[in-house]
């Protein structure tokens, strides 16, 4: 009887702990049990006797849901309506006011103002405004400014307020004694400057990112590989109505701040753990010589980040997890960040806006050349 006890009291206790640990792992996020979301292209811009795409860079939704395209390999900017008719040219190659000089990035100010910046020791912002009779943009006024203290500036996004998210290069710190070893991150400063590059707040925030990887080739020639895989990184986006999200995919972390860039809300993802195949490591390396692949092999993570990329849209969280043979994975969560379902894009599509359920993608075939497509969410 004795020995019966025992025996019951054990088979009683290891009921307790496999229903404790059922119910410590019931708000574990696995991706892969998630609902599956139907997505639908709406609008897909393609070559036309209008439009005749070479190397689309950057997409801008307009306010009034207008679609602004820039475009490294023609050096233009072109302005399409929402439902991707061929609206103007607003800027084009050459050496005059409001002309394409050289490569250059087009910021969305929020404001129905378009702002094209030149990088280099000179810093110079045209700046294009919206034409009320016409319905599209015209340049305006130029800006420039001598980079201070030494440091290169890139606008990254349009800040709360007044002003916009850039990150400082400090050109006095040389990398070149951890260039063919660096450490797996490094921290980039993000400020806040004006249009012309007069910073208004220094070292706003610290960024982590994963170091690139260099190779001396025969010759003396130094070649970037890029970042090893499946390292983790910090991205910082604008969320509208005064605030902004810094999302740590190391940490599983999205934080909400606002204009006085306090935390108002943060979001914790228990993301269950996925392993790196040598599969996920073939695909992320496919582009790479196989000769110059074992660098990056030795640096990569062996456990998947919880996301890639993040990008926000009113009610919801768009959640880049991961790349594979079928495609880009994605992840859809509401604003408390409790999960909604799953689905996947193209391996071509890079997502530049993610709005009102809408996903704007440069859609780049190495085969059929470079695209602009709109995707719906069905929620």
């Amino acid at each position: 009887m004795e020995k019966f006890l025992k025996s019951l009291l054990i088979i009683i206790c290891a009921i307790q702990i496999g229903c404790s640990g059922t119910s410590q792992n019931e708000n574990v996020l696995d991706y892969s049990t998630l609902p599956d979301l139907e997505v639908d292209i709406i609008v897909e811009i393609e070559e036309s006797e209008d439009f005749l795409p070479g190397r689309l860079r950057d997409l801008i939704l307009a306010q009034d849901g207008s679609i602004i395209i820039s475009d490294w390999g023609n050096m233009n900017i072109v302005h399409f309506d929402s439902d991707g008719s061929f609206k103007s040219v607003i800027a084009e190659r050459g050496q005059g006011p409001g002309e394409l000089k050289s490569p250059f990035s087009l910021i969305d100010s929020k404001r129905d103002t378009l702002l094209v910046n030149y990088r280099g020791m000179t810093y110079q912002t045209d700046v294009y405004i919206r034409d009320e009779i016409g319905n599209t943009f015209f340049y305006e006024h130029s800006l420039t400014s001598e980079i201070e203290n030494n440091r290169l500036i890139f606008i990254e996004e349009s800040a709360p307020g007044f002003g916009y998210f850039a990150r400082f290069e400090d050109l006095n710190h040389s990398r070149t004694r951890e260039r063919f070893d660096p450490p797996a991150y490094r921290s980039e400063t993000i400020g806040i400057v004006g249009m012309s590059g007069e910073v208004l707040i220094d070292s706003l925030h610290l960024l982590q990112t994963p170091n690139t990887v260099f190779i001396e080739r025969e010759g003396g020639a130094i070649t970037p590989l890029g970042a090893p895989p499946f390292l983790s990184r910090d991205h910082l986006k604008s969320l509208g109505d005064d605030k902004y999200i810094i999302a740590k995919s190391g940490e599983g972390k999205i934080q909400v701040y606002d204009q006085n860039h306090d935390i108002q809300n943060e979001i914790i993802l228990d993301v269950k753990e996925r392993s790196v195949t040598k599969n996920d490591l073939d695909h992320q390396l496919r582009n790479i010589p196989e000769q110059f692949q074992g660098e990056l092999r030795e640096r990569a993570s062996s456990i998947k980040p919880d996301f890639t990329d993040v990008w926000v849209s009113n009610e919801y969280f768009l959640l880049q997890t991961d790349e594979g043979e079928k495609g880009i994975e994605m992840v859809l969560l509401t604003e408390e960040g409790e999960p909604i379902g799953k689905f996947t894009l193209s391996h071509y599509d890079e997502i530049q806006v993610f709005k009102n359920h809408r996903i704007y993608t440069l859609h780049k075939d190495q085969e059929y050349g470079d695209s602009i497509r709109v995707y719906e969410v069905n929620i």
